[in-house]
């Protein structure tokens, strides 16, 4: 898969190569992998650093890039990272900027975007859109920020019936935003 998004024309599925390589090498231990962590050029964090920066340097910085399906689903993989870092403030504006472009991108349609989309393409970005909400409200509500994903757009289907694990998702999903409604004084969420 790594090779096979390395060797890709789209510079957004090459980010996301690179960044799980990056995430690979970060994961090496010492003491296992002494044969491998020899023949880097360099330590495996020092790699892991090199390659995020340029991944976040290159393609999610270019709007060009970072505005397509494959980026929107780099710059969450680059904010989980940061989440694993503990880096929250950077998660949160990543959250925000893959909000911004899944609604450019039409991921929080419930209708078709187009006659000729797929069953399939649709509820990918369905559940694409779900996750999305997901992640920003929950990272909204540890920071005490205001969020940015219209949480009331997720499509009915998706918030499934009592006694599912997404319903239970899609309760906690409202849950974190009337509490953060509620702490921001009864001001607007950002999306109005």
């Amino acid at each position: 898969t790594i090779n096979w998004s390395l060797a890709s024309g789209e510079p957004a599925v090459a980010g996301l190569g690179l960044l799980c390589f990056a995430t690979c090498l970060q994961q090496l231990d010492s003491k296992t992998h002494e044969a491998i962590i020899r023949q880097l050029p360099s330590s495996p964090g020092k790699l892991f650093y090199e390659y995020f920066g340029r991944v976040c340097r290159l393609v999610i910085n270019n709007h060009g890039y970072s505005s397509t399906e494959p980026g929107v689903e780099l710059i969450l993989l680059a904010a989980k990272t940061y989440m694993n870092l503990g880096i929250l403030k950077d998660v949160w504006i990543l959250h925000h900027r893959a909000v911004t472009y899944a609604q450019l991108l039409g991921l929080h349609r419930p209708q078709r975007i187009t006659p000729d989309e797929t069953e399939s393409h649709e509820e990918s970005r369905h559940e694409a859109w779900f996750t999305i909400c997901e992640r920003d409200l929950y990272t909204s509500l540890q920071l005490g920020l205001p969020y940015a994903a219209n949480w009331q757009t997720i499509k009915p289907s998706l918030r499934s019936e009592p006694g599912t694990l997404r319903y239970f998702q899609y309760q906690m999903i409202r849950l974190s935003a009337r509490i953060l409604d509620r702490n921001s004084m009864g001001l607007e969420a950002s999306v109005p």
